[in-house]
This record gives structure tokens, sequence and C-alpha cells, in this order.
């Protein structure tokens, strides 16, 4: 398991995927492997997943949204000029390293852009971006009502994975450790692409 000492990842295994936790449990024990995760608390800080992956497109931030228990788990975030959607698409692909589904539900340029990193494929996710003014809506995971009210509503829809949209705040996290201990290796555990051919 590379000879580490401790996993970073951004939540724990799903309760709906049933007896993975336990079984992630016993591997971890196994291999003598610490494991520590930080979910809705990363999705909201200043290098956490939606702000790391908005920095890597070169957005600037101007409004945290999504609000749950005090803590935010979406962006609002603007170019300083206009882009053309396929620039965006094209722009979000290399930045994941991995093909994105989506859908052009309007012919303007963007400039305002609404994130959910992760999961938020929910229509109540997706309303309070187009309340926001968005020109396109990015998150990780979609269902059919997803598509449907970005239709409805004339939005532009960017569906990445749900690992690699948030994986980049992983990433930041990792950095600022290594900061702040002495001698802290990071090694980054790959993880495979099969999302993006859901």
């Amino acid at each position: 398991m590379h000879g580490v000492d401790m996993m970073v990842t951004h939540h724990d295994a799903w309760d709906e995927i049933y007896g993975l936790r336990e079984a992630c449990i016993e591997k971890l024990a196994e291999y003598g492997i610490s494991h520590y995760y930080n979910h809705l608390p990363l999705d909201d800080c200043n290098f956490g997943t939606n702000d790391s992956l908005l920095k890597k497109l070169n957005l600037e931030i101007v409004k945290r949204t999504h609000e749950w228990e005090g803590l935010y788990f979406g962006r609002v975030a603007e170019y300083k000029r206009e882009i053309e959607f396929s620039e965006f698409v094209r722009n979000i692909e290399n930045l994941l390293e991995e093909p994105v589904k989506s859908w052009q539900f309007n012919d303007k340029k963007l400039k305002r852009v609404g994130l959910v990193c992760g999961n938020g494929g929910t229509t109540a996710c997706l309303k309070e971006v187009v309340e926001n003014d968005c020109n396109v809506y990015i998150t990780g995971e979609c269902n059919l009502y997803t598509i449907q009210y970005a239709k409805f509503k004339g939005i532009n829809l960017i569906i990445g994975s749900h690992t690699f949209t948030e994986v980049f705040g992983i990433e930041s996290l990792a950095m600022k450790l290594k900061e702040k201990i002495e001698g802290l290796e990071v090694v980054k555990l790959n993880e495979e692409h099969y999302e993006a051919n859901i």
C-alpha cells in the first residue's frame, strides 16, 4: 500500500455501498493505516474542493452558496472576460484529465459559473445556481431531473465525475499538512476514471 501510514480522503465509504465501510476498516487495520476524512468543512473552506477547482480554472470566487448547518458546499465564480462554452468544456476536461458530459442549453458566452463539487445533482442545488444568474453549472453527478431542469431554465450544464471534481481539495489539504509537518511525505493514490463512462 505504498508504505503509507495515513490515508486522507474527502469522505468515508457511503452507507449506500452496503458493507464497504466495514471492509475498508478491516483492510486499513490489516495494513496499519490510519484514515482521516473531511467532508463538508473541506467543501466550505478557502482551500477546499470548490475553491481549489475554481482557482485552477482561473475563476474568481464571488459568493459561497448552498448552506448546510452553517457551512457552504457550493460557489459562484466569474471570469474577467467571457469565454465560449466549448472552450470552457475543453478546459475542464484538460484539468480533470477525463471526458465530461455537457449540455449547452443557451448560446451565450460564459462569465458566471455555479459549482458544487461531487454530488450536486439535485434540482435544489441547480435552482440556487439559477437564482444567482449563472451561465453554467458544474457538478460531479446528475440524474434525469437535473438535465431536464437545466434545459427548462436554459442554463448550460457540465457533469464531471464525483471523484475528480473533488480531488484538488484533497491535494490542497495534503499540501497544507506537508507545510506544517516536517519530514511528511505525500503520495498520491491514483484512482480509476470509471465514472466518466457511466
